[in-house]
């Protein structure tokens, strides 16, 4: 086939055909489709300057490529009436199109004038990438997961988006002369050349409707926000120019080795910097990273689980409830533990032995998600002054 331009118009012509029924087959002079009669006649898509092909129905592919999409419809309405297809049918019915330019979010991110001219694939279709799909969906939120956070998207919204761009790559993109595997990674590089559009008309659209960071947390918590090296808190998109996967079987073991100190050696300091502040002023501190909305997840986590641990073992915060970040379920481990009847066990794992019953139970109770488990209730020793 010849250019770009060629096989898209190609494409979409094969994609109509399917969503109408009618059926064809691809040959080395080009498109050979089944007229109503059973008979089979090649169809030419003539592009500009081209003569005419004797023996052929002609499609102009000015008239399929029209941003009009109405000239198209009647362009593909006109091939039908030539196969012997009377009456002709619509190959794909987005409704109504914007009288004016689109600024509706989602039309504008969804490529709305392609999503208009590609059929709806197959419930099997779409499965069968569904690999590439998520893929691409994970890719996103790991490299922009704080702006995702920002405006409210989780992982379905997100494939949504991408199940919509994967129906224009099919209907309109997809190469028949290369093989499956190629097609899946034609489809993975189209994917992240439109999330990358995506995070840029987010970024867009957060100039215009996101509050300024003390806006939002006087509104949400009644108070300032009280640090002031904010930037510390803040997760920062990481900026991608190629979107590359590196291949970890290939990472040098030297710079993975690294990596590993580097985390040690920050979680030492991090500790040894909340140890030298005074108790108020460390539990302060990590209550409002437990509460910050602003800051990247993983780090409310483990703010967290360290506000946690050190309640049950401070005598003035074991009666107190603290806060806990979004998906902290975690329990103190190693911390003495008293079962219904007042014995005690050195840690979960001691507990659960003893009343044959699994640790993650044990722990299940301790968290509250649990009432009990084997009838067995636990709760931490309370801690003592000295």
């Amino acid at each position: 086939m010849g250019s770009n331009f060629d096989r898209r118009i190609t494409t979409q012509l094969k994609s109509w055909l399917t969503a109408v029924g009618i059926g064809f087959e691809d040959s080395t002079s080009g498109l050979v489709v089944t007229k109503k009669d059973g008979a089979k006649v090649p169809v030419v898509v003539a592009m500009k300057g081209m003569a005419a092909s004797t023996g052929a129905i002609t499609v102009h592919a000015k008239d399929l490529s029209s941003r009009n999409i109405n000239k198209s419809l009647e362009a593909f309405r006109g091939l039908q009436l030539a196969l012997g297809y009377d009456p002709p049918k619509v190959p794909v019915d987005r409704g109504p199109q914007p009288k004016r330019k689109a600024d509706d979010f989602d039309l504008v991110v969804l490529r709305h004038k392609d999503f208009r001219r590609s059929p709806n694939p197959t419930n099997e279709q779409l499965q069968s990438f569904s690999v590439v799909i998520d893929k691409a969906v994970w890719r996103f939120v790991k490299k922009a997961t704080q702006l995702c956070a920002d405006h409210g998207y989780e992982i379905e919204d997100l494939r949504q988006y991408a199940l919509g761009w994967t129906c224009n790559y099919l209907g309109l993109y997809r190469d028949d002369s290369v093989d499956r595997a190629k097609n899946e990674e034609y489809l993975f590089n189209y994917l992240s050349q439109r999330f990358r559009e995506f995070r840029e008309q987010l970024n867009k659209k957060a100039r215009n409707v996101l509050p300024m960071l003390d806006d939002a947390y006087i509104a949400m918590h009644g108070r300032p926000y009280e640090y002031t090296n904010k930037a510390g808190w803040f997760a920062a998109d990481e900026v991608d120019s190629d979107w590359e996967i590196p291949d970890m079987n290939e990472t040098d073991e030297e710079t993975v080795a690294q990596r590993e100190r580097t985390k040690k050696e920050s979680v030492a300091l991090l500790n040894d910097k909340l140890a030298e502040m005074p108790h108020d002023q460390m539990v302060a501190v990590l209550t409002g990273a437990v509460e910050n909305d602003r800051i990247h997840l993983d780090a409310r986590r483990a703010a967290s689980k360290k506000l946690q641990l050190h309640a049950r073992k401070c005598v003035e915060c074991s009666g107190v409830d603290l806060p806990r970040a979004p998906g902290d379920g975690s329990v103190p481990n190693n911390l003495p533990i008293v079962d219904e009847n007042g014995t005690v066990y050195g840690s979960a794992k001691e507990a659960a032995k003893a009343h044959d019953v699994y640790p993650s139970n044990v722990r299940a109770v301790l968290s509250g998600k649990y009432k009990h488990t084997g009838g067995h209730r636990f709760s931490y020793v309370q801690p003592t002054a000295g």
